[in-house]
């Protein structure tokens, strides 16, 4: 994988694919890809790979179905533009008011296509206190939800 130097304006390369996913736009979000480009999404612990721009664009059309559907609206913000790549973290919030968040790393060609993008997204955030993450947590991570749990008692023994 050949890599190059990131697009001339990374704020605007990231307006533009914020202005692409609040639109619910697809085609827009898979057309920055190189054909050789590889996505790597860890969404709420779950992880997919998709190689090549046809993959990628029906990921796309996945991923933008389900924004619609919970209605989510996000805003990224730059972290850090050097060389080949562009880190960015988004937040956003539902429909139904349930906060979301994440960071994208992206890596891009001489053309400045992307190459390589990985996302890391929590599509509900929660305090730990809250009765639904604590029951969402007990049911999918039981072992790290008992775990915290333990923890956070022996530490308020000792305050």
């Amino acid at each position: 994988m050949t890599r190059g130097r990131h697009p001339s304006d990374a704020r605007a390369f990231l307006a533009e694919a914020e202005r692409a996913t609040n639109a619910f736009d697809a085609e827009a979000c898979a057309a920055v890809y190189a054909n050789n480009a590889t996505l790597t999404s860890i969404t709420d612990g779950a992880r997919e790979s998709f190689r090549g721009a046809r993959e990628i664009a029906w990921a796309w059309r996945v991923y933008t179905r389900v924004l619609e559907r919970i209605g989510l609206q996000l805003q990224k913000r730059l972290i850090v533009a050097a060389e080949d790549v562009v880190t960015n973290s988004w937040a956003g919030t539902s429909r139904a008011g349930r906060e979301a968040c994440g960071f994208e790393e992206w890596h891009f060609d001489k053309e400045a296509r992307v190459i390589e993008h990985s996302m890391w997204s929590s599509l509900s955030i929660a305090a730990p206190t809250d009765p639904s993450f604590a029951i969402r947590s007990l049911v999918t991570q039981p072992r790290a939800a008992i775990a915290f749990l333990r923890a956070r008692l022996a530490v308020a023994r000792v305050r």
